[in-house]
């Protein structure tokens, strides 16, 4: 029994002999071969130039400071030095890092426009057993005095993990902005403005040879936006003004923000960029009036889900910064057709839902930029009191002939219809509408003719 024992406790000591030997060897090399990679990264790119310059040194423990510049920012010259902490271990290498405040010229410039020094913290793990590492950096959260006001801005972190720089996943996450005014309009803050947690997701590639960056998807996140504010404040009028409702606000918010997007590569080139999203949204101009509270008006659970196929967006992006008719480099980095689905776009308002549902093609003539072949095809569907309480009084009538033609259907709960665009045709619920809009015109020409007859006889 005691010899399986021994060879066990033999293979234990070895092993950890062979991972003491490899943190000690990991030591050895970041001495030697460190400063010569920064040099062949400051070599391979001219955004950033990096130093370190060692302070304390033990077999594995080093402590030091590196010190980055931007030489072309669009503020100019950026320099900010971190003092550097690293550690070797039998599993893991870890940096921890800090920014030295002063040290630099970043917070005099934040300084110089009003802001107070951000401490700036982070930290990189590399895990060699395990193929993997990760990162992150993280700002402090601060208060900024504005002329009217003040702000509470909060900490944010950028968070990077991943195996490969083929397989990487970005996270960048904000707890918000509280911004409240200073002075008072009847018996509250002139404004406030609320922004809380805001995340961001994304997978990047990276491509080192060519000095490229592509995204598989990412996505936009945030609780809340609220915005509330005194009408007499918006306006430029003081608290003390002689006016006749010192109560009025403006009032509006989104909440459960959420947008997706990803990309499909279609060929080598073009990708089918698709989409989705949703929200609640709620809006009252005035919120208050005459003292007295007025209810929102809402779109909550506003969401859709749509899809362009498809678009050069690399090329796009590389030749739009430089282009003399932006347009036309659109164009030109369109597929033809370029086709748009509509899968959803919806919203509740008072408890029912408005639903839009279609597709479309177009192709765009490069020389003259104007569309070619266009096809559109739309069904919509919304309950009947929200339709008329948008439809003036002047268009019910022209509602009123739709619905005899069955242009547009209604179960008595709810407007529907199918709106299909085909060349110069246009029909809904597959009547043809061509004639209405031609009459349409000819009326407002008609208008315009006496108009001017009657303003040359004056």
């Amino acid at each position: 029994m005691r010899k399986p024992v021994k060879i066990l406790a033999f293979i234990l000591v070895f092993l950890l002999s062979v991972l003491l030997a490899l943190a000690f060897c990991a030591s050895y090399i970041f001495d030697s071969k460190f400063n010569d990679a920064l040099r062949l990264v400051n070599s391979r790119q001219s955004y950033a130039r990096i130093v370190y310059t060692p302070v304390s040194s033990s077999l594995l423990s080093k402590k030091g400071k590196v010190s980055v510049t931007v030489p072309e920012s669009p503020v100019g010259e950026l320099r900010a030095t971190f003092a550097v902490d690293i550690n070797f271990s039998v599993s893991s290498f870890t940096v921890r890092f800090h920014k030295e405040n002063y040290d630099g010229n970043i917070d005099e410039l934040l300084s110089s426009i009003g802001f107070p020094v951000i401490d700036m913290t982070g930290e990189v793990n590399f895990y060699p057993w395990q193929l993997k590492g990760n990162a992150n950096l993280r700002t402090s959260a601060f208060d900024l005095n504005l002329e009217d006001g003040r702000c509470r801005i909060g900490d944010s972190v950028v968070a990077v993990s991943g195996r490969s720089l083929s397989s990487i996943d970005t996270v960048l996450k904000f707890s918000g902005i509280n911004c409240r005014g200073r002075d008072i309009y009847s018996g509250r803050e002139a404004y406030t403005f609320v922004f809380q947690n805001l995340k961001t997701i994304a997978k990047p590639k990276f491509y080192l040879s060519s000095k490229k960056i592509s995204f598989d998807s990412f996505s936009v996140s945030f609780d809340e936006l609220s915005a509330d504010a005194s009408t007499l404040y918006l306006i430029g009028f003081k608290p003390d003004d002689n006016v006749k409702d010192k109560t009025l606000r403006d009032s509006l918010s989104v909440k459960n923000f959420k947008v997706d997007v990803s990309f499909d590569n279609e060929d080598k080139n073009f990708q089918k960029v698709s989409s989705k999203g949703s929200m609640d949204a709620y809006f009252a101009f005035p919120r208050i009036r005459e003292g007295q509270t007025v209810a929102f008006y809402d779109l909550s659970r506003l969401s859709y889900e749509s899809s362009l196929d498809s678009i050069n967006l690399m090329n796009l992006l590389k030749t739009i910064k430089h282009a003399d008719d932006p347009m036309q480099s659109l164009i030109l980095n369109l597929s033809k057709p370029v086709k748009v689905n509509v899968d959803n776009f919806s919203f509740i308002h008072n408890g029912k839902e408005t639903k839009f549902q279609g597709q479309s093609s177009v192709s765009f003539n490069s020389v003259t930029k104007k569309p070619e072949n266009v096809y559109l095809k739309l069904f919509a569907k919304s309950p009947v009191d929200f339709v008329d309480e948008w439809v003036d009084s002047q268009y019910k009538v022209g509602l009123e002939d739709y619905l005899k033609t069955g242009a547009i259907s209604s179960d008595g709960s709810n407007y529907s219809t199918v709106l299909e665009l085909n060349g110069n045709k246009i029909t809904l619920n597959g009547v043809d509408i061509n004639s209405d809009i031609k009459s349409d015109e000819s009326d407002e020409k008609s208008v315009k003719k006496d108009l001017t007859i009657d303003l040359d006889s004056l």
